[in-house]
């Protein structure tokens, strides 16, 4: 399930794993940073982006790809606390880790 606009990080991250020169990583890191912005200033809910970053980082752990899925599914039903258009105070948290 990759979000229309996740392609950009989707890239981003895969090029992160593979990079061997810790140079480059730092690179990659700040790329990602940027485009993170760039997704909150377009109006991407803050968590979304959060748990789509948290299962590119590591797409194997299974654990993220289940947080992942969950609140897809819950956002799709109109069921996500996060979903509602309210700022909560955990995403009002995330939103200001990534600025």
């Amino acid at each position: 399930m990759v979000p229309a606009w996740g392609s950009r990080l989707r890239e981003l991250y895969w090029w992160l794993r593979y990079q061997r020169r810790t140079g480059q990583k730092h690179k990659y890191w700040r790329q990602i940073a940027a485009e993170r912005r760039v997704l909150l200033a377009q109006g991407v809910p803050a968590i979304e982006i959060h748990l789509y970053c948290r299962l590119l980082a590591n797409p194997h752990l299974q654990s993220s790809r289940r947080r992942w899925e969950s609140y897809i599914r819950l956002r799709d039903a109109g069921a996500s606390p996060w979903f509602s258009g309210q700022v909560q105070a955990s995403e009002t948290a995330i939103i200001g880790i990534m600025s």
